[in-house]
């Protein structure tokens, strides 16, 4: 079962797509946007992702 994927959007940005347990949580925190940078190099790569709630 996937719970978090990358995918990209219409203009072909990544974006993240939360299923399941993932998108339950985020939606109980009020989480309202999801900063994300990811990098890759050779065989290993990399993400990073920031939530903020629609609060602060």
């Amino acid at each position: 079962m996937i719970d978090i994927e990358i995918v990209r959007d219409a203009d072909g940005r990544p974006t993240l797509r939360l299923h399941g347990p993932a998108d339950v949580t985020a939606t109980a925190l009020g989480i309202a946007e999801m900063a994300r940078s990811l990098s890759h190099s050779g065989g290993i790569a990399i993400a990073s992702v920031v939530a903020n709630s629609a609060d602060r």
